[in-house]
């Protein structure tokens, strides 16, 4: 019997789903004119089919938000209710982020896939008044994470992603790029076949009668 999506049966309201990493929203549920999202979880006792990796390489070209000109950027990467950041570089537009402690791993459900949506990486200023201040950022859908052949993280042919940053907010245009990897890690070494899983991942999602949300660039919510 194919495992079933647990999803917590409390609604709560979108801004709120939102800043726990919650994308699934399900349609048709209304309060206060205002949509009603759901916390989706894997089954109980489900293995991830794969472990998809993230790397933050760097930016180039970011907008300057700070009076000098310049701003102290860092990311946000989010997958559903996951949500890592890389430190803050200081005074940079083209910040480079550490290996170490800008890489992060995402488990990936069978019974999740229909909610996946987007990996979303989102740039931040540190600010010390403000706390933050949103510069720019984007998604990537599940079927554009490998444009090229290597799907494992460390398989030669596996390239950087290159990605114009976007902006949501009409008051702040977004300038420059980003960089990141991305690769699979078999959850078995002994079975290290990723094509297969990852297809059946992307057409899973793609068969989705939802509706996904991105994490709002104006967030406040820090991961503890």
């Amino acid at each position: 019997m194919a495992p079933t999506t647990s999803i917590s049966k409390k609604g709560i309201r979108i801004g709120s789903a939102l800043k726990s990493g919650a994308s699934k929203v399900i349609p048709g549920r209304w309060a206060s004119g205002r949509p009603i999202a759901a916390i989706a979880t894997p089954a109980t006792g489900e293995q991830p089919v794969f472990i998809l990796k993230v790397q933050i390489l760097g930016c180039n070209g970011l907008l300057g938000v700070d009076r000098s000109g310049k701003s102290d950027p860092y990311v946000t990467v989010t997958l559903l209710q996951k949500q890592y950041q890389t430190p803050a570089i200081n005074a940079t537009l083209d910040p480079v982020f550490p290996p170490a402690t800008s890489t992060f791993e995402f488990p990936i459900f069978s019974s999740l896939a229909e909610c996946l949506g987007a990996l979303e990486l989102i740039v931040w200023d540190k600010n010390m008044v403000l706390k933050k201040e949103y510069i720019g950022e984007v998604s990537i859908p599940v079927d554009e994470w490998f444009p090229a052949k290597g799907l494992t993280f460390d398989d030669p042919s596996s390239t950087p992603l290159v990605r114009q940053l976007q902006s949501t907010k009409a008051s702040r245009p977004a300038m420059g790029t980003i960089q990141v990897k991305l690769g699979i890690v078999p959850v078995n070494p002994a079975k290290p076949e990723v094509d297969q899983p990852y297809h059946e991942i992307v057409r899973l999602s793609q068969s989705a009668d939802v509706s996904l949300a991105s994490a709002p660039p104006v967030s406040s919510y820090i991961p503890s």
